[in-house]
């Protein structure tokens, strides 16, 4: 045995080579697949215009501190949501100390599916005789959501944000 000597004038052939060969060749090939998905399926989470998303926030706590400086705020009921299922929303501006309505002009609902913004949507909310605002929400995909209401009233546009998740339908 200590007279064998090994030939290691063809490395292609010993089999750590080529396993090291073949998982190389792996990693780069699902990475460049992974690059090629995150490029194609874009679901434009990045803000390209960062001076207009800036005046936006600006904008948007403006509001909020008129808001509060009114003694105002905005209430948002949403039930337990299930996919393609229709349930009830509704929104109001109500004042702090003693709960009673603030009748608004308009209500819209916006719908965001972070993870693929052809989901997004809206819905306009129907004015009721009480001054409160209602509409039927039903979104096709289970999962995280992110839904924007925006309230007017003389002018003044109020927002409130918040997050869903919906069940899967059985």
């Amino acid at each position: 045995m200590s007279g064998e000597k090994k030939d290691w004038s063809r490395p292609w052939r010993n089999p750590f080579v080529i396993g090291w060969l073949v998982m190389l060749v792996l990693v780069l090939s699902v990475n460049l697949f992974m690059v090629n998905m995150a490029i194609v399926t874009n679901p434009g989470l990045v803000k390209t215009d960062l001076d207009h998303a800036e005046a936006s926030v600006v904008e948007i706590l403006r509001r909020e501190k008129d808001l509060q400086s009114k003694g105002w705020a905005l209430d948002l009921k949403i039930p337990l949501l299930t996919q393609n299922e229709p349930a009830p929303v509704q929104a109001r501006i109500y004042i702090k100390d003693g709960g009673a309505t603030v009748v608004g002009d308009s209500a819209t609902l916006f719908y965001y599916r972070p993870a693929d913004k052809r989901q997004d949507g809206q819905i306009v909310l129907k004015r009721q005789p009480d001054g409160t605002f209602a509409g039927i929400l039903k979104l096709p995909l289970k999962g995280k959501w992110d839904v924007v209401l925006e309230i007017t009233k003389d002018g003044e546009t109020y927002q409130l944000g918040r997050s869903l998740w919906v069940e899967e339908k059985k």
